[in-house]
């Protein structure tokens, strides 16, 4: 019964710390050199922490809400993959044979995942309990 805005408001505060974290971490990175950002700068980071962020960990946590445990649990699994694919299509990345092959082992998992988990839900005979004679 947690609000989705509140559970959104706590991943982004994480994911805020974490990456200023990161961005501190860095050699040559300083807290100055942050606060200095050009507001063009300021613009993309705000865009992408409200549209990029944001706005898909709230739908996403909608989403999670609706579905099953294991019907979420396969769909972000396949998030990766998808990552790749627009990355191939949109930006012209190009995979070698281990990254094609992680893919390939990830949609195969999500897909016989998604394939276990229908045939609990239609209660097939391999889920069902075997009958004791009376």
């Amino acid at each position: 019964d947690l609000s989705l805005l509140r559970v959104t408001a706590i991943e982004l505060w994480v994911v805020a710390a974490g990456g200023l974290l990161v961005a501190l971490l860095q050699p040559g990175r300083s807290w100055a050199q942050i606060t200095q950002l050009p507001t063009p700068a300021w613009l993309v980071i705000a865009y992408l922490g409200i549209a990029g962020t944001a706005f898909a960990f709230l739908v996403q946590l909608h989403a999670a809400r609706a579905s099953s445990p294991t019907r979420v649990g396969l769909v972000l699994s396949t998030e990766p993959f998808f990552a790749a694919v627009f990355a191939v299509i949109l930006l012209g990345e190009h995979l070698g044979p281990l990254q094609i092959l992680g893919g390939g082992l990830i949609l195969l998992s999500a897909i016989a995942g998604r394939w276990v988990d229908a045939r609990h839900r239609n209660g097939s005979p391999t889920t069902k309990p075997p009958e004791t004679p009376q």
